[in-house]
């Protein structure tokens, strides 16, 4: 779960009490999550069961604030899938083209504050020389 400014950043001061329901009136999840100093605006859930199978969307209320959300829809099947379905980024950019950030930042938001399956870098040809080269495709083994 990731509070949000009104700009789709993370929220790291966030200190609410959310309130959770999903579509599975059966779930075993918590109810309410409040966030602390140490989540900086996020927090992984685990051990979070759904009881039927289907298209299952997550839920959260600051009854405070008023704010709600919905989360990506979760596939839920007994059986494992034919397919999965995965989440990511193919065309991200950062400080070494039209940008912001390090290729490092990069993929450390996409994988621990977007919880992307998958991410990548589209670096713009003309904007690179070797050294810049060598050291995206470095950032890129390490983080794949």
């Amino acid at each position: 779960m990731r509070a949000e400014d009104d700009q789709g950043n993370v929220a790291s001061s966030y200190r609410g009490t959310v309130e959770l329901s999903s579509d599975d009136p059966h779930a075993s999840m918590p109810r309410t999550y409040t966030f602390g100093a140490q989540d900086k605006g996020l927090h992984w859930f685990e051990g979070v069961v759904f009881s039927q199978p289907g298209t299952i969307r997550v839920a959260a209320k600051d009854s405070v604030s008023g704010f709600t959300s919905e989360s990506n829809p979760l596939r839920c099947s007994v059986a494992p899938p034919e397919t999965n379905l995965y989440w990511g980024d193919i065309h991200g950019h950062t400080i070494f083209e039209d940008g912001t950030g390090t290729p490092v930042q990069y993929f450390r938001y996409a994988r621990e504050v977007a919880a992307l399956d998958f991410a990548a870098l589209t670096t713009h040809a003309e904007l690179q020389d070797d050294v810049r080269w060598n050291y995206v495709q470095d950032v890129t083994s390490r983080f794949y």
